[in-house]
């Protein structure tokens, strides 16, 4: 696997560039939904506000994360900041707390408060309609791999380059990154095509869709989290990875919520009408 790509005397970190085609394609799905979103009431000007915050906060949230989770090692080698390390978990309460933030400060504005949760909704989803192939850059980078094993479709990774220790070149590993590709792919389509029409149809409450994700990612993340060979940073216990306990307790707090508020909704006369057909 080569991590490069080489276009004359121009070299591409074939990670970054599936990062910022699967940001685009989020962005790009999202925009179709803008005027029913009704974010704001001030065109697109406050709509590229939040996306862009949304967009730092979760980079920014991502690399505190890195830090959090491998002190000792940015400690040592405080360089490695600059390019290599995010923690999901952590990008993903960095956007929900911005868009909190974010929506406080627009509601004092607005004539007509936004509520949180149906914005949540099609946010989450852009989310993971880019990281599925975020993942597949990780899988072109050889970063987030799996563990050594037998089974016939493990990868072997084999170039100097690709970001994995030594003792793992040439080994047959579990493809974790392409694992969860493949399910945040399936979460991507199941959003868009099951969870948002019926949001729309008014037959699920709004927010079921932010809250299906959190508890459905978690628990795809919990399982692949065991295949994983790479750095998992520091253990709070021998077992578990700072990503299974995050995602435990991300499926534990949304599905008590969802439990608590329900999926089916009892009067469409309160839902958010901020949706009127298709875009």
């Amino acid at each position: 696997m080569h991590p490069t790509l080489v276009l004359g005397n121009a070299k591409i970190g074939l990670y970054g560039l599936c990062v910022v085609v699967g940001t685009a394609m989020g962005l790009l799905w999202l925009m179709r939904w803008r005027e029913q979103l009704k974010v704001t009431d001030g065109g697109w000007g406050d709509f590229w506000k939040l996306l862009y915050i949304l967009i730092l906060s979760g980079a920014l949230g991502g690399k505190l994360g890195f830090v959090v989770v491998e002190w000792s090692f940015i400690r040592e080698h405080p360089g490695a900041l600059a390019h290599t390390g995010w923690v999901y978990w952590f990008a993903v309460a960095g956007t929900m707390l911005a868009g909190r933030i974010y929506q406080l400060y627009m509601n004092k504005r607005l004539p007509r408060p936004r509520a949180y949760m149906p914005i949540a909704d099609y946010c989450v989803t852009a989310g993971a309609i880019g990281h599925w192939l975020g993942r597949v850059g990780c899988f072109l980078n050889a970063c987030c791999h799996g563990r050594p094993t037998d089974v016939p479709w493990g990868v072997v990774f084999t170039s100097p380059a690709a970001d994995i220790a030594p003792e793992f070149l040439g080994r047959r590993l579990h493809p974790t990154q392409l694992y969860e590709a493949a399910a945040e792919l399936a979460l991507a389509l199941f959003l868009v095509h099951g969870a948002l029409p019926r949001i729309r149809a008014k037959r699920w409450r709004q927010g079921t869709a932010f809250l299906l994700y959190i508890i459905l990612y978690s628990v795809m993340r919990f399982c692949v989290e065991f295949l994983r060979g790479d750095d998992r940073g520091v253990f709070l216990v021998p077992v578990l990875s700072p990503s299974q306990w995050a995602s435990a307790a991300g499926a534990l707090v949304a599905g008590f919520y969802l439990w608590k508020r329900g999926i089916a909704v009892r009067d469409p006369s309160l839902e958010t009408p901020y949706l009127d057909g298709k875009p």
